[in-house]
Order: C-alpha cells, then structure tokens, then sequence
C-alpha cells in the first residue's frame, strides 16, 4: 500500500481550465537548452545570505491550535497553511503537501510563459494541473520495492496560432522549472535547534 498521508493529494491547476497533454515527470528539452536556463536562472538568484537578509526564505509558526500555521516568505509575502478536517485540522489553508503541488505547478507555468516569450511564440495563456499520488515503485517500471512519490502534471497550452511543434516543445521546456530539478535531484533536510551551531 502507498497511501501515506490521506494516499492522494488533490489536484492543485493554475490558470482554471480544462487540461491537455499528460507529462509524468519527464525531462527533456534539450541540455544546452536546459543549460542556457539553468544559467540565466543563476544570474538573478540572489545569494542565501541576501535572502536571509530579506527575511529568510520561508518560515513557518504554529501555536496550540490544531493545525493552522502562518508562513511568512522574502518580499512580505504571507500565506496559512493547515490539515483537512479529516486529518484533525481546521481547514483554513492549504496543506503542506497541496503547497508542493502548487509550487510545481506554479512554476511550470512560470516557465512555460518565460519560453514562449523568450522565443517569440503565440502562446495566449497555460493551465499546469498537478497531482501528487504514493505509487509502487514497480508500477512505474522500476526493479527496486516499496513507494515512490509520483507528480502527475497535465498541461493545457492556451493559442490558435501555436503550431504542433511549438506545442511539444513548450510540453519538454516545462520541465526546465526549478522545483522540478529540486524534487528531481537528491533532496537533503538538515535541521537544527534554534540557538544552536
């Protein structure tokens, strides 16, 4: 069994729509491509020391009460999260997990504008649906046992003029987002009391 947490998350989608094209976590697009990407993206990422001086690059504060937590992020931006009742919260934000999706889906969107622009492409609007599911390894085809966290992304590409072929390379360029290459690659938490070395 791979339902961990409630098994199925919702779908989070940005933009409201009906959606398209299934992308299960695939990276395509080309390295050099990927790599033009990866290093514009680096020139305007400010350094962990300019983020910290902007407020810290997320945290989060909870009380007594079950399960609201207030999350505060650089640039004054504020957001609630909590659990669904039926985990024992009080349903005034979205969950933990549901924030994750959302970071993805957001982000490929992101990215899916930033392309077109980039190369000049009809590209009127986009919807990114994301659904997270706990799946066997197996079933994805993979020899190793046990569950794997499965991010289920359906694109929607919104633009009469756009042609098949900028429409498959919009689908692969998506996933040049960073939360994808950050969920993609060995993640590492390393946690500390406060105060603390």
């Amino acid at each position: 069994m791979c339902g961990g947490n409630g098994g199925e998350s919702g779908g989070v989608s940005w933009g409201g729509a009906s959606v398209g094209a299934l992308l299960t976590w695939s990276v395509a697009g080309g390295a050099a491509e990927e790599r033009r990407y990866s290093e514009a993206m680096s020139e305007r990422k400010p350094s962990a020391v300019e983020r910290r001086e902007q407020g810290g690059v997320a945290v989060a504060r909870i009380g007594r009460g079950r399960y609201r937590t207030e999350v505060s992020m650089p640039g004054k931006h504020a957001l609630v999260a909590d659990e669904p009742g039926y985990a024992g919260g009080t349903d005034t934000g979205a969950a933990p997990i549901d924030l994750m999706a959302a970071s993805l889906a957001s982000c490929k969107a992101v990215t899916l504008r930033m392309q077109a622009d980039r190369h000049g492409w009809p590209l009127e609007g986009a919807t990114v649906e994301v659904v997270h599911r706990r799946v066997s390894a197996r079933s994805l085809g993979e020899a190793s046992r046990g569950c794997v966290d499965l991010m289920e992304c359906e694109i929607e590409l919104e633009g009469d003029a756009l042609t098949v072929q900028q429409r498959q390379r919009l689908l692969k360029l998506s996933a040049n987002c960073w939360v994808q290459h950050a969920l993609e690659r060995p993640v590492r938490v390393a946690s500390r009391l406060a105060g603390e070395a």
